[in-house]
């Protein structure tokens, strides 16, 4: 439906902005208000579009927070004279992608299945795909040019829409029907509940697992520490059986043996006084007679190559 710009108010694009936020969340409120709403969205977005252009109406669109796509849904639903009739506010289903998919249809073809009881409050969507196949010949959404039997002899006429025996006299559907919507929604969501807090659970036993292991790792650090603390220590006759390390002489076989970390070293009385005697001879410092002994001789006399010798 064309908009005649002398029409439309002179408006930024922040104001319409303004506006067609304000009505998208009035939609929000659910039932007839949602349907009103849309409708009143998808005019002032025909109306924008009309007066701003399609560079300033993109830059609309952002401030809105809606895409193109979108849009066109909301315009759809707008231009299609069935979906805005208030007499039918009341009749049209609550979803906005539902109505866009409705809006495919032309208004008097709409306005028949409104009034048939085709179309309700609790349509879905995928019901709507289903009509579209059966007016365009099984391919959903695409629009065939219209032919008489005389043209396409061979061609085979669309079934009538099937029409549920509750919906004959426009009325609601059956509250059997709606309570098993509703079980099978809760049951939807209690299974994927279920999920979540076995998911749940199963991470919690990793963390668990990863916390123990961590335990015993600081333990064993803990222990480790313990032990390079420790200061080497003579060993007693309540200890194991040791030997030196370096006579390999047995703990009885020695005065004393001392031990180092954790045992792994030790060392017996004998071969530390033996060490001790190493490194006092290694660092026993030179007598004068060994240091003069070591100088040149002093009865030596001068270079031959020294000019002055013998002068």
């Amino acid at each position: 439906m064309a908009v005649d710009k002398s029409s439309v108010p002179a408006r930024s694009v922040d104001q319409w902005a303004t506006i067609i936020r304000a009505d998208l969340d009035r939609a929000a409120g659910g039932a007839k208000i949602m349907v009103e709403n849309s409708i009143n969205a998808g005019r002032n977005l025909e109306a924008a579009y009309t007066q701003l252009g399609k560079g300033a109406y993109g830059r609309m669109l952002v401030k809105v927070g809606i895409n193109d796509e979108a849009a066109k849904r909301l315009r759809r639903i707008a231009n299609n004279q069935a979906l805005t009739n208030p007499d039918n506010l009341a009749k049209l289903p609550r979803s906005m992608r539902t109505l866009a998919e409705l809006a495919r249809f032309d208004a008097p073809t709409l306005e028949g299945f409104i009034a048939d009881g085709t179309v309700y409050v609790d349509m879905e969507r995928a019901e709507v795909e289903g009509l579209l196949k059966g007016k365009s010949g099984g391919k959903s959404g695409s629009k065939s040019k219209s032919a008489s039997p005389t043209t396409w002899p061979n061609r085979q006429m669309p079934t009538e829409p099937k029409v549920e025996p509750w919906a004959q006299g426009g009325g609601k559907p059956p509250v059997e029907r709606m309570e098993a919507k509703a079980r099978r929604e809760a049951e939807a969501e209690a299974k994927a509940l279920e999920a979540k807090v076995s998911q749940a659970d199963a991470s919690l036993d990793k963390l668990r697992e990863e916390k123990r292991a961590l335990q015993i790792k600081v333990s064993a650090l803990e222990s480790e520490i313990e032990d390079l603390k420790a200061p080497p220590r003579v060993a007693s006759k309540s200890d194991k059986l040791l030997s030196c390390s370096f006579c390999d002489k047995k703990q009885g076989e020695v005065t004393t043996l001392v031990t180092g970390r954790r045992d792994a070293a030790a060392i017996c009385n004998e071969c530390i006084d033996l060490c001790v005697g190493i490194i006092r001879d290694h660092q026993k410092k030179p007598t004068k007679q060994e240091t003069e002994s070591a100088l040149p001789s002093k009865k030596r006399g001068r270079s031959k190559k020294n000019p002055r010798a013998g002068a």
